[in-house]
């Protein structure tokens, strides 16, 4: 079954709120990454960090797919 139209802009519009929110994490986890001087920390940190770069692939991957990847590069 195909969702109608409002489903599929709500999913999408849910889509887009998590890219942000992945970024606002990447590029927090990259700064406290950089600052950090405890290496267990940092090691979980990168850790973290690359389960946010997989979102981000992933998501970047469905809108390509869906041919709206332009969505997400003009918004954030």
């Amino acid at each position: 079954m195909v969702p109608e139209l409002p489903q599929r802009i709500d999913y999408l519009a849910e889509l887009c709120a998590i890219y942000r929110l992945e970024k606002l994490a990447q590029a927090d986890l990259e700064e406290k990454i950089s600052q950090s001087t405890n290496e267990f920390l940092k090691a979980a940190l990168e850790k973290h960090l690359q389960f946010t770069y997989l979102h981000l692939e992933r998501i970047q991957r469905l809108f390509a797919d869906l041919e709206l990847s332009d969505l997400l590069e003009n918004n954030f």
